[in-house]
């Protein structure tokens, strides 16, 4: 099992070199958006920074005026600038997963070995693929 940098982060994914060996599995861990999944999380300090309540399916309040004043964190959440938080969202987040997919010669799995949120809510609830 193969994941990339940043706590193997989907983003890491374009940086990995493949291995011509099928028992391979390339894994990534998917935390997406950050202050989502860990608000308010102590050891986050973008949540505890940014410091709302999210819910899902919803939008990042303020996040414009947050990322004026917190310019640190305009490579991590600039890119939710004027998105909602929903499903398109998930699936704009994971297109690179699909692209490091599809851009390799032969068939293999990758795997998402980590999906996490601090909040009690269930995927398809939400109209999730699970």
């Amino acid at each position: 099992m193969i994941g990339g940098t940043q706590y193997n982060s989907v983003y890491a994914l374009k940086d990995i070199s493949v291995i011509n060996d099928p028992n391979i599995v390339y894994t990534f861990h998917f935390y997406e958006p950050l202050i989502f999944t860990h608000q308010k999380a102590p050891w986050v300090n973008a949540s505890v920074d940014y410091n709302k309540t999210l819910e899902y399916p919803g939008i990042f309040p303020d996040l414009d005026l947050f990322l004026k004043s917190h310019p640190e964190y305009e490579s991590i959440l600039g890119r939710y600038r004027g998105r909602k938080l929903d499903g398109e969202t998930m699936r704009i987040d994971l297109q690179t997963a699909v692209e490091f997919m599809k851009k390799q010669v032969r068939n293999f799995i990758v795997e998402n070995s980590e999906f996490s949120t601090r909040l009690p809510w269930k995927a398809e609830k939400h109209g999730l693929p699970i």
